[in-house]
């Protein structure tokens, strides 16, 4: 009888082990996979290195001045070159030279990340500058990235820093200094000068099949579009990260709460929504802002409104309120207060600010709104002040500020849409769906009906949303609220 060539019988609990692995891989998403092939790479030289000799120790003494450090970064095996030219301090830390290479190749930061010296970030013979999850999952064969100034790793013209992003697509990039220049202080700390070739967009599976997509982009199955190179839009990010932004308290509480990795986008819009200026608004704007409010305030007047016995304003003021409210009334031909939403909001919105309350029965005006009723500069101010921003749900609290942001910072014509590709960027997800207009609508609707009843959104065509001169000074007054 000839030889078996079948392999040896596993032992019952390794072959139940390997079965389980088995059926986990036959269920991963490529990006999953990718992720997990990239764990093992980087395991593979920890449990291997257990009986090699320790890492080197590469680093340099930090220089005594501080220069600048002409830098060419390329990602390795990108063909024609796919590179950026960046002047960076000298005594960057590690961590910002991860941020500065995010932004100049618009990655958004969502995968793991490593530097290294003397070799690739995979090296046995190199020495590791770790990310904070390495570090925090215990990795002992690194130093913390924020432990290592740039100047350590890099000297004289030639020397080259290895970095890695995303251990499953491994962006392999290669940092090589160029040129040591005076710096007489007035320099930006990180500025791109050039570059080429459009950034690779995240989880599109590495080199090869970024060069698949830039040759034939109909055919190619990227989840997120290139990026288009252009040296201004990277230096404008780059400044609002270095740049010591002024912000009102509660708008820095804000991004205070974010992860550092988060904050890159949010002060970009912060930079241009000028939140230290006082809002432009005068008493005849404010006035027609707050019209619908003032109306009800006026019409509580005196005696008050009396409601049903269901608790909701009766049929006459209703019919007031859609003309008040100039509603389409072939579309709200009714009198209930219930089936007229707008109305129905604007009541709800003036007792939660503390215009209004109910005393048997009867909806009356408060000291307060008794006082702004006939005082539409003041009752602006309050509405902003008392704008819905703060939620439990910390998505929704992300929400419904940077709702606010993007109006301040009127980037574009509509709100929701840039605010549901900056709440992405930050790293939020529906049901691991990049977000929606519609996603930000639901996240934000109290603050959102109360934007559309000052005015401050607008339709226009079909956009429910469109952002209004007042709307970028009521968002400005709101972000400036008192903590």
């Amino acid at each position: 009888m000839a030889p078996s060539n079948a392999p040896d019988e596993l032992p019952a609990d390794q072959q139940q082990l390997l079965d389980q692995f088995k059926q986990r891989l036959e269920t991963m998403t490529p990006s999953e996979l990718h992720e997990a092939l990239g764990s093992i790479l980087v395991a593979g030289p920890a449990v291997s290195d257990r009986y090699a000799a320790a890492r080197p120790d590469n680093r340099l003494p930090r220089r005594e001045d501080v220069v600048t450090f002409v830098v060419r970064v390329d990602i390795n095996g990108a063909e024609p070159p796919l590179w950026r030219r960046l002047e960076l301090a000298s005594d960057l830390l590690l961590n910002e030279v991860h941020d500065v290479l995010q932004v100049s190749f618009g990655w958004q930061d969502r995968h793991l990340h490593r530097f290294s010296s003397g070799g690739g970030p995979f090296d046995s013979g190199a020495e590791l500058y770790l990310c904070p999850f390495d570090a925090d999952a215990g990795e002992d064969e690194g130093v913390p990235e924020e432990e290592v100034r740039l100047d350590e790793v890099l000297s004289e013209p030639g020397d080259v820093l290895h970095y890695v992003y995303d251990y499953g697509d491994n962006w392999m990039h290669s940092v090589k200094l160029e040129k040591v220049q005076p710096r007489s202080g007035e320099e930006p700390a990180a500025r791109c000068t050039g570059g080429r070739r459009p950034g690779p967009p995240e989880d599109c599976g590495g080199v090869r099949a970024y060069e698949l997509a830039v040759q034939d982009p109909q055919r190619s199955q990227l989840e997120h579009p290139l990026i288009p190179f252009r040296a201004r839009d990277i230096n404008e990010t780059l400044h609002a990260m270095f740049a010591d932004v002024e912000m009102p308290p509660f708008v820095q509480q804000f991004t205070d709460s974010l992860p550092s990795t988060c904050t890159r986008p949010v002060l970009r819009l912060i930079t241009g929504a000028n939140l230290t200026a006082a809002p432009v608004i005068t008493e005849a704007n404010a006035a027609s802002m707050v019209s619908r409010y003032a109306w009800l305030l006026r019409r509580a007047d005196s005696d008050g409104i009396r409601l049903t016995q269901a608790g909701y304003l009766p049929p006459n003021v209703v019919q007031e309120g859609i003309q008040a409210l100039e509603l389409e009334p072939t579309i709200f031909q009714v009198n209930r207060e219930v089936s007229v939403g707008p109305l129905l909001r604007l009541r709800r919105s003036a007792q939660d600010k503390g215009l209004l309350r109910t005393k048997k029965g009867t909806l009356v005006l408060t000291k307060l709104g008794r006082r702004l009723a006939h005082d539409p500069l003041a009752l602006w101010h309050h509405l902003a002040r008392t704008a819905p921003v703060i939620a439990a749900d910390p998505c929704e609290s992300h929400a419904l500020v940077l709702l606010l942001l993007t109006i301040a910072g009127f980037a574009d014509d509509s709100a929701l849409t840039p605010t549901a590709e900056l709440m992405t960027e930050i790293g939020w997800r529906m049901d691991d769906e990049p977000l929606d207009a519609i996603d930000v609508l639901d996240l934000t609707q109290p603050l959102y009906h109360d934007l559309c009843l000052v005015g401050a959104l607008s339709r226009e065509g079909w956009e429910l949303d469109h952002i209004t001169p007042g709307g970028v000074q009521f968002a400005r007054a709101a972000l400036q609220r008192p903590l």
